[in-house]
C-alpha cells in the first residue's frame, strides 16, 4: 500500500490544499528547521484536518514527556521520530510511531530490527540535517531493508 504524507505545513491554506490533493497524512514540525511551528499553531492547524487524514507530530530527540504532552495538546494521532530515539522510547509513545531510518549505509536498517513501531520511514542521511534534505540514497538499499 502506498501512502502520501505531506510534511512541514505551517498555514491553514497549506493544510486545506494538502487535504484537497488527497494526502493520507500531514506532518507538523515541532522540533527544528524553517518549518517549525509552535504548539499553539499546531493545535490550530490540526483542528483543520478531517478525520480521514492523519495529523502527525514530527520530532527530533525531544524528551519523552514533551512529546506526550504535545500529542495531547495538539491532537496528533501519530508521531514521526527523526532522532536517536531507541526502541524503549518508541514503545512509550501512546500513538502510532513512524520511526525514521537515516540511510547512511545499506545495512543501517539492521539496528532497528525489533523496534515495535507502526512503520519505518527511510530517509537520506546528512550528518548536519536530520531529515527533509531533498536528497536521495541508492534505492537498492531500500530493497534490502524491506
Amino acid at each position: 500500500m502506498f501512502r502520501v504524507k505531506i510534511c512541514g505545513l505551517t498555514r491553514p491554506a497549506d493544510v486545506k490544499q494538502a487535504v484537497k490533493a488527497g494526502a493520507d497524512a500531514l506532518g507538523f514540525q515541532m522540533t527544528m528547521g524553517p518549518r517549525k511551528i509552535s504548539p499553539a499553531q499546531a493545535r490550530s492547524l490540526v483542528r483543520l484536518v478531517p478525520p480521514t487524514v492523519l495529523p502527525v507530530g514530527v520530532f527530533v530527540n525531544e524528551p519523552l514527556a514533551k512529546v506526550k504532552k504535545l500529542i495531547k495538546l495538539c491532537g496528533f494521532q501519530a508521531v514521526q521520530l527523526h532522532g536517536e530515539e531507541n526502541s524503549s522510547y518508541c514503545e512509550k509513545i501512546p500513538v502510532p510511531v513512524l520511526k525514521v531510518i537515516r540511510m547512511k549505509n545499506p545495512g543501517i536498517y539492521k539496528r532497528f530490527q525489533g523496534f515495535r513501531v507502526a512503520a519505518f520511514l527511510l530517509d537520506s542521511y546528512n550528518k548536519n540535517i536530520p531529515g527533509g534534505t531533498g536528497q536521495s540514497y541508492p534505492y537498492s538499499w531500500a530493497r534490502k531493508a524491506v
